[in-house]
């Protein structure tokens, strides 16, 4: 601990000695290759001399300079054009042990002339999306002295600029108006802040003007609407004139709306217009370029004279009907005069009423009648005292019904694939207008009805083999219902139609899953359904029951893979009656299968095997190898191409592989085993010897047996032997293989002298060294023959 405090002490000895420092370090000139600088020294009197300084430009250069003096200056050159340079000035000091260290360091931001540079080129614009963008060319000259560009926009016909600083050369300006040409500049900005000469060029964006703004109707009459509205937010300089579209619409609303200010910026007037009538005014901008904005819409109803609301029938009788109206006021200029009312567009009625609900009764009329009535209002023109007709306004009314009786006798009249026809006798009276007729099928919730104006209907929705309680009520013409006449129906047992919407799905390489809906026509008739598929028919039960959205669904397999099928199927009746088929057809998946099972290399104890897997619906789980029908082993390859090498095999062998893939199903993931595939493969051979000892063991009249012992190396290698003989003196050689070690060469015959070649031959056909020997079959075994 007592060191650690000694050595601080000496340290807070060393920071306290201060020999002297440097003070006003500031440059004082430059040019584009040179910077002069300039300081003060302060000396402390005792201290340590000042030995020189040490100089040290952009972290890199070192000068050593000498001024003993209190002011300093120092010319560096040979500095590279307009940039900032990092000057650092280090003071160094000599102790009494002669000692040189140095003091403290003061450190300045010099920078050199710009060297001229000239204006940027090709100030063009190469993009209008998301803004104006612009692209220029650096200048030709000292481009190295261009720290940025300064670019500024200045609007035709105005002084305010706007600019904006950019270090590439291009720059996007977001801020200009389409439709309106603006001064672009561009300056380039050396390191010094100094601007260069600029580049000019003038920018016009096109564009489409937006929709008109505040859109407001006001100052309305029977007869015209005045229109105001602003330019368009969106570029308001693009709009050359506008163009408004009018016309009567089918709607009330509001009479129209005006700003609380005056001052909009465009108007105008809509005049010849019918009165008390809805207008849609659509205005739109339109460009110089017959460019069309978006519209702006209004809606405005002209004023008009009064007219009659809510005209209806409140009562009725055999004979008579009472009818009701409210009377709105209008211009009061135009007083009401008179009503006419007209029946049937034939009778005609004038009366008074001028209050603000009227009501009239029309007699005369017959019972169980529709009848309409045109109640139109005439007001009087007090400026020529004339009188004009107002707007008509019409209602339907119906006197009362006298009685009606029940329908008889309904029965069914014919069966077909359309339904079932139903007729009956009519209902006594004579209001009846039409019959209501409504079907309900036993057990059904569901009542389907269907009005008719005869006395019979088809019935699509009554088909075979069901009962339906069936319901005829008569109608009149007022909309009422007699009494109903109710009876129970059974359609005959028919054929059932042909089974609806034949659909296949759930794809594999051996089944395919089919469905169905119940036929349309007859479906209550339906027994059972038969499919057939190639030659093979089975019978499905409706028991199958739904599969998704369908009635009816089955499981047609096991079929062969890629493999078109045409299927069929026959709605089966209750009695045996068949339908029409509906058809269908599909192709299984194809499976998936090993290609181009096959050697590839090969070594004295091992071969490497290599095959392709086709890709079928199912996918590869593993693959098992058997060799020589004993050992197996499992390989995993996810891959379309596939080798291994198989290793400890005896040499010089032929070697059978079976290879075996293992699937998972894509139906219900068990693991199923596909087709095997098979093929031979050779391991290398040892190196053999000749056979030896080659000798002659019998003869007779058949030939001469021959004898020999195998290779010394390696004779598990040979399989079997090529034996060559050929008499001396002739070309003629006669050669056969044997598997042993001996055989009887029916050419060789006695007394004579032969050329005899024993070849050992491998498992792969390789051949070996040969055995050669000259052979004389002597006396010794059988007798010579005198020629």
């Amino acid at each position: 601990m007592k060191s650690l405090m000694y050595l601080a002490a000496a340290l807070a000895v060393c920071v306290a000695t201060n020999p002297g420092h440097i003070e006003n370090f500031y440059q004082t000139d430059s040019g584009d290759d040179f910077v002069t600088v300039e300081w003060d020294f302060v000396f402390v009197e005792g201290e340590d001399p000042l030995v020189k300084y040490s100089c040290i430009v952009d972290n890199n250069e070192i000068l050593n300079i000498s001024c003993p003096s209190s002011h300093c200056s120092i010319t560096i050159n040979h500095l590279e054009a307009c940039k900032e340079h990092e000057i650092e000035l280090v003071p160094y000091f000599s102790d009494m042990a002669s000692v040189i260290y140095p003091g403290e360091a003061a450190t300045l931001a010099a920078y050199t002339d710009d060297k001229p540079v000239g204006a940027p080129g090709n100030l063009v614009v190469v993009s209008e999306d998301s803004g104006t963008t612009l692209k220029w060319d650096d200048p030709a000259e000292n481009v190295e002295c261009v720290a940025a560009y300064k670019v500024c926009s200045r609007r035709e016909a105005t002084e305010e600029s706007v600019c904006q600083t950019v270090t590439a050369t291009s720059a996007t300006l977001t801020y200009l108006q389409a439709c309106v040409t603006y001064e672009v500049t561009v300056k380039p900005v050396m390191v010094s802040g100094k601007e260069g000469l600029a580049v000019e060029t003038n920018v016009t964006e096109d564009g489409v003007p937006g929709p008109p703004t505040d859109l407001v109707a006001g100052n309305i009459t029977d007869s015209s609407i005045e229109l105001r509205w602003n330019n368009p937010v969106i570029n308001p300089a693009c709009v050359h004139h506008y163009v408004i579209s009018s016309g009567p619409v089918a709607l009330q609303t509001i009479q129209g709306s005006r700003r609380a200010s005056e001052d909009f910026e465009n108007y105008a007037a809509m005049t010849h217009l019918e009165a008390r009538t809805t207008y849609q005014f659509d205005i739109v901008s339109v460009s110089k370029s017959d460019e069309f904005s978006t519209s702006a819409t209004v809606y405005a109803t002209t004023k008009g004279p009064s007219h009659v609301n809510n005209f209806q029938q409140t009562g009725s009788g055999y004979t008579e009907v009472t009818l009701e109206w409210d009377y709105v006021e209008g211009y009061p200029a135009y007083p009401l005069v008179k009503y006419t009312l007209v029946t049937n567009k034939l009778v005609q009625a004038d009366f008074n009423c001028f209050t603000r609900h009227c009501s009239y009764t029309v007699d005369g009329l017959e019972a169980c009648t529709e009848y309409t009535f045109d109640l139109i209002p005439f007001f009087k023109d007090p400026t020529n005292d004339s009188t004009f007709q107002g707007a008509i306004v019409s209602t339907i009314a119906y006197t009362n019904d006298t009685a009606v009786s029940a329908p008889s006798n309904l029965v069914i009249v014919s069966e077909d694939d359309f339904g079932t026809t139903l007729q009956w006798d009519a209902s006594a009276g004579d209001c009846v207008a039409s019959y209501k007729v409504c079907s309900r099928l036993d057990g059904s919730q569901e009542t389907v009805c269907q009005t008719v104006n005869g006395t019979s209907t088809t019935i699509a929705t009554m088909q075979g083999c069901g009962t339906y309680q069936v319901r005829v009520s008569p109608v009149t013409h007022t909309g009422n219902e007699g009494p109903a006449l109710e009876e129970t129906i059974t359609p005959k047992n028919v054929a059932p139609g042909p089974p609806m919407d034949l659909v296949a799905d759930n794809f594999t390489d051996t089944t395919v899953v089919i469905m169905w809906n119940n036929p349309d026509v007859n479906s209550l008739c339906l027994r059972e359904y038969s499919i057939t598929y190639g030659q093979v028919m089975e019978r499905v039960s409706r028991s199958h029951g739904a599969q998704g959205d369908y009635d009816n669904y089955a499981t047609i397999g096991p079929l062969e893979p890629n493999t078109i099928y045409i299927i069929e199927i026959i709605s089966i009746g209750q009695f045996g009656q068949n339908s029409a088929p509906a058809t269908l057809y599909v192709i299984t998946k194809e499976a998936g299968r090993i290609v181009d099972f096959q050697q590839t290399d090969s070594g004295d104890g091992s071969v490497t095997l290599e095959w392709d897997t086709a890709k079928g619906v199912d996918t590869i789980q593993k693959y098992t190898i058997i060799t020589d029908s004993d050992f197996a082993t499992d390989i995993r390859c996810p891959l379309s191409h596939c080798s291994i090498t198989i290793d400890y095999l005896e040499a010089c062998k032929e070697h059978e592989f079976d290879l075996i893939p293992f699937f998972k199903s894509s139906t219900n993931g068990s693991i199923i085993q596909g087709d095997v595939a098979t093929t031979t493969g050779y391991t290398n051979d040892n190196p053999v010897s000749a056979p030896r000892n080659l000798v002659v063991v019998s003869g007779d009249d058949f030939g001469t047996t021959l004898q020999w012992e195998a290779p010394a190396e390696y004779p598990d290698c040979v399989k079997l032997y090529k034996v060559c003989s050929s008499l001396e003196r002739t070309q003629d050689s006669v050669c056969q293989t044997v598997n042993g070690t001996s055989m009887k060469v029916a050419s060789m015959q006695t007394c004579g002298t032969y050329q005899v070649i024993v070849t050992p031959v491998t498992s792969s056909g390789n051949e070996g060294p040969a055995l050669e020997e000259t052979i004389t079959i002597s006396t010794d075994i059988v007798t010579c023959s005198p020629l």
